[in-house]
This record gives C-alpha cells, structure tokens and sequence, in this order.
C-alpha cells in the first residue's frame, strides 16, 4: 500500500506538471492568436498604408523640384549681387540722421480724428435714412389703414408735460377735444367707448400726457371719467398729481374684497369730473402679474362706478399689460411719433394687439408736423383776431 501511495503521489505530482505546462501551452496559444489578429489587421491596412506612401512619395519628388528651382533662382540672385557689390563705388559714407522726418504723430492724429467724425456722421446719417419716419396724420393713415383720431403737434416753446396738465386751468390739445366730442357724438354704428387704454410703441414719447388730455377732455364733455394709472414702472400720472405712496390699483387686488363706494384709493383731481386711481404702494407688479380672475374683477368694478374709464399702459411691445386688457376694453390707442418710432414697428404693434382680442384700434401721433396737422394753429389765429 505504500508503493501504491508513492505512486499516486508522483502521478499527482506528474499531472499538476502536465496541467501547468498545459495552461502556459494555452496562454501561449492566446498571446499567439493575439499576434495573429494584430499582424492580420497590419495586413488590412497595408494597401491603405502603401497607397499613403506612394503619395508621399510623389509630394516629396514635387517638394524637391521646387526646392532645386528656388535655390538655383536664390544661387543666381547671388551671383548678381556680388557682381554688383563689386561694381558699386562708395562716394560717401552713410550718417544716421537723429530727428526722424516720418511717422509725423500729430498730424496723422489729427487726420484720424477728422476721418472718424466724418465716417461716423456717414454712418448715423445713413442709419436714420434706413429708418421710415412718418411726419403727419394723412401719410400714418394713408400707410397703416388705421384711423388717426389725434395729433400732438410739435410746436416750438409749447411744453405739454403731465405735470403741467396736472395743474389748475390747464386746458388738453384741441385735438383731444374733437376726438372726445367724435367718440360721444354716436354717429355711425359705434356706440360711444366704455372703457379706453393707450399704449405706446416702445420708449414713445406723450403717451400718459395723451391719455390725460383725452381723460380731461371727456370731463369737460360732462362724463365721469376715471383716469387709472396701470404703468407702475414709470407712474407718470400719478407722480404728476402727487399721489406717490397713496392707495390705488394694487390695493385693489391686494385685498381679499373689492373697496366700497366711499374708498380712498379714488383721488378727485383739480379737473370737474376727473377721478383719478394711482397705481398704489406696490410699484413692483403690473397688472400682467395677476391672474384671469383677478383682471376681470378689477375691470368690472372700475367700469360700473364711473362713465368712462382710460387706463394708461405701458408699451405693449415691451409688456404684456396692454395684450392683458385689449379683449376688455372698447377701444385701444396706440400712441406713435413723428420723430422717434420707426414705421415699420406700427404694424408689429397692431398684429400684437390684435392677436390679444382688440375690438378697435386707433393711432394718436406725437411730434407730428405743426404746418400739416387740425387744431394745430389755435395761437396764431388768436394773435390775429
């Protein structure tokens, strides 16, 4: 039995030989077949590799050429030079002159500066020509097909600020008068507005001094007229009649239950029949801040304590306020000027109130021309009477 263990152990001792030496033949094998792949997919890219080289080849033949033909041109450039080195004679030698004679800096500096000036006047001359300006009523309706129902003419030495109109005895352009009389009159199938905002196109100059003067002009009229200032941003109106701080349209919507008949947040003006609603403590939200609900309440309280409301809003291509109140108003104003809005933005600002549900849309230009425009020469037919 021993020998019998002896053996087993040299035939275990045999097959962990056989079993190593079969696992390194293995490893072998997949060092091999490893080899073999990589030397195989060499002989893949081989063709690839000899067509590379042959065009190398080639750019090397042409690069050489023309390195033979350029230093042969350098050699014989040479050659000439010292034919020529050794056919000058030196007359004088070369003295360094200490005062340079070229760049002269003033002068080059000066011209410059002309230069600049005159191309930047070429240029803002040409920007404002690119920019279609309209100069009367006629050519704005005649362009837009949209009726003009006032002009605000530029004359010289007449400020028309909201301030000064906030004052005691301030009488609205002659303009705003008629357009007021032509909304009450009834003619035609319109019925007289309910409700009236003006808007702007941009940074528009007159556009709160427009909706105050059309306000005093239907108060004048006998209407009970509610002047709601909705630009917060800028308050105008508002900082005119100097109800900063005081209650208005944000304590409206900021209370649980609309204010009773008696409310302070209406504020008589120094105008028979003008009330005026400021924009309130809160300057931080418009009213496209505030929801459907909320919109619609506020609409109908001011619209059933007074006959006319005019809501002055901020531009409505620059805020949405405007697009909030065009489908609940009668009529819309989009005031636009003469000498600061672009033509070509009227029609992007009517497609946007439109698409907002404006029932009717009327222009009011600013800075128009005096000679060109109604109602525009009330001074000079007073010296001449």
């Amino acid at each position: 039995s021993s020998d019998l263990n002896s053996v087993k152990e040299q035939l275990r001792a045999q097959l962990a030989t056989v079993e190593a030496r079969r696992d390194s033949f293995q490893e072998q094998v997949r060092l091999a077949e490893g080899q073999l792949d990589e030397i195989s997919a060499k002989l893949k890219d081989l063709p690839g590799q000899e067509g590379q080289l042959r065009q190398l080849r080639r750019d090397l033949e042409v690069s050489d050429q023309n390195y033979r033909r350029v230093k042969s041109q350098f050699d014989e450039l040479n050659n000439r030079q010292e034919v020529i080195t050794r056919a000058t004679v030196v007359l004088a030698d070369a003295v360094a002159f200490r005062e340079p004679v070229a760049p002269d800096t003033g002068k080059f500096v000066f011209i410059g500066l002309i230069a600049g000036l005159c191309i930047g006047l070429i240029f803002s001359f040409a920007m404002e020509s690119l920019r279609l300006r309209v100069h009367n009523s006629a050519e704005l309706a005649e362009y837009t097909g949209l009726p003009v129902v006032a002009t605000v003419p530029k004359l010289r030495g007449q400020v028309r600020s909201v301030a000064a109109l906030a004052n005691p005895g301030a009488k609205p352009a002659e303009s705003f008068r008629h357009m007021a009389y032509a909304m009450t009159s009834g003619a035609g199938d319109r019925e007289a507005p309910k409700m009236v905002a003006f808007t702007g196109v941009g940074n528009v100059p007159g556009r709160a001094s427009s909706s105050l003067q059309f306000a005093m002009s239907m108060a004048a009229a006998g209407s009970r007229v509610l002047l709601v200032d909705a630009d917060p941003l800028r308050g105008l109106i508002t900082k005119a009649f100097g109800a900063e701080g005081r209650s208005g349209v944000s304590e409206i919507f900021e209370r649980t239950t609309l204010p009773g008949e008696g409310a302070d947040v209406f504020l008589p003006t120094v105008h028979d029949n003008l009330t005026l609603l400021p924009t309130g403590a809160d300057t931080s939200r418009t009213l496209a801040d505030r929801t459907n609900a909320q919109v619609a309440a506020f609409v109908r309280f001011i619209a059933d304590k007074f006959d006319i409301v005019v809501l002055d809003l901020p531009p409505c291509d620059l805020y949405a306020d405007a697009s909030r109140l065009s489908g609940m108003v009668d009529e819309v104003c989009l005031v636009v000027s003469a000498s600061a809005t672009n033509y070509q933005a009227i029609p992007t600002a009517y497609d946007i109130l439109n698409r907002a549900g404006a029932k009717h849309v009327s222009l009011i230009l600013t800075d128009a021309s005096p000679q060109d425009e109604p109602f525009s020469d009330t001074r000079k037919y007073t010296r001449t009477a």
